[in-house]
Order: C-alpha cells, then structure tokens, then sequence
C-alpha cells in the first residue's frame, strides 16, 4: 500500500450520504486526485491518505483511498491556521485566534480531553461554545471510529458501514463480539473477524467463535458441494 501526504486543494464532490468523495489533494509540487470514502475532509488541512494508484477510463489517474489520517499541526500559527480553516463548526478566524490566544501549544490537547475549558475564555458566547463542542465532539467520535477498525485492517468504507449500522457504540459492541460483524456487515467474514478478536485477546472456545466457525464452514462446505 502506498502512504502520500497533502495539503487539500479543493474538495470537487462529496456524498453526504455515504462519504464518498473525490478532491484535489496537493504533494509538494504536484496535484493528484483521491478519491473514497472520506467521513471527514475540509479543504487548506493536510492529510497522510493510504492507498492505490488507479486509471479511470474518463478522468485518468486517480490515488484510491483505503485509510486516511489527519495531520494535526503543533505550532500556535499552524493550530490557528488549522481551527480557522473551518474544520469546526462555530470556529472561524476570530474565535481561532481568541482559543489560540488562551491556551497556546496546549489548545488541541485541551479540545481533546477538557473541551468545557472554552467558557472560561473572555468574548465568546455560550451558544458559540455549545456549537463548537457539539461538532468537535461528533468529529473525534468519528475519527476515533475509522481509526480503531483501521488498526485492524478494516478500510474506511467498511468502519463506516460498522458505524452506520451500531452507532456511537460499535467500538464497545465489536470489542465484546466481534463475531458479530459477519453477521451484519456484508464483506466482512470469519477470518477478517477472527483476526480481530485474536487481537482482543477473545478465547478460542469463546462462544461467540464457536457459533461463527460453524455457519463458516457450513457456508463454506455448501458452496463447494454445488
């Protein structure tokens, strides 16, 4: 798989539905078209993408996704940069410059896992903050979604599956029963789910395993008997 970094140029389409996008993504020099299931994007942020080259029989070369990760900067003029591109909802550059102000090189670390420490900056409203935590919120559960199932090979396309068909919570459902996945979420079977429930330390003889294995080889000595 190959691993390419970029700043967004322009987001050309966008699904809302399903996630699937197609922009401009610019790497040193040159720009390239990705395309996939993209749940977060926002143009002037740069991200590392991993993936394949592709040759669209109409558009030409384009770089598939299959996983995506969001490069945070760390330097006060980057952050700002970063919250006043518009990558939350509620933060443009006047507040950007007011958080950044207020809490320095330590803002994303604080939006991270104190984000109710924004009331106590001078000049910015309750309903403001409230919008800002709400989408800042929504966002990481999102992020923290695509990448635990990506730690385990899941792509993009297929964590959002997961996540549109648990909700909130499938981290937590997978994480008791990973079995569950091949009952529910179409592309996903028995070894992919097997794997992961051997990274979770889930035993051998667990039950859920057992009811797994079974209807697998039952499908799987149907399939070969026809």
């Amino acid at each position: 798989m190959i691993t390419i970094e970029g700043i967004v140029e322009t987001v050309v389409f966008r699904n809302d539905d399903n996630g699937y996008t197609i922009c401009k993504l610019r790497c040193d020099k040159e720009v390239v078209t990705i395309v996939g299931t993209i749940p977060f994007i926002n143009e002037s942020q740069e991200y590392s993408v991993q993936g394949e080259w592709t040759v669209h029989p109409k558009f030409g070369k384009q770089f598939k996704i299959e996983s995506i990760h969001e490069i945070i900067p760390t330097t006060t003029s980057g952050i700002e940069k970063y919250l006043a591109s518009g990558v939350i909802e509620g933060i443009g550059k006047v507040t950007a410059k007011k958080i950044v102000e207020f809490f320095g090189e330590d803002t994303i670390k604080i939006l991270d896992s104190n984000i109710e420490k924004l009331e106590e900056i001078p000049g910015i409203g309750k309903k403001r903050i409230n919008t800002i935590m709400k989408s800042y919120l929504e966002q990481r559960v999102t992020k923290d979604i695509i990448i635990f199932f990506q730690s385990y090979g899941i792509t993009v396309n297929m964590a959002m599956k997961i996540y549109k068909k648990f909700g909130v919570n499938c981290i937590n459902i997978v994480k008791d029963n990973p079995y569950i996945l091949t009952e529910y979420i179409s592309g996903i079977g028995f070894r992919t789910a097997d794997s992961i429930a051997k990274s979770l330390g889930i035993e051998k003889d667990s039950l859920f395993r057992i009811k797994s294995g079974v209807i697998y080889i039952i499908n799987e000595f149907t399939f070969y008997s026809k």
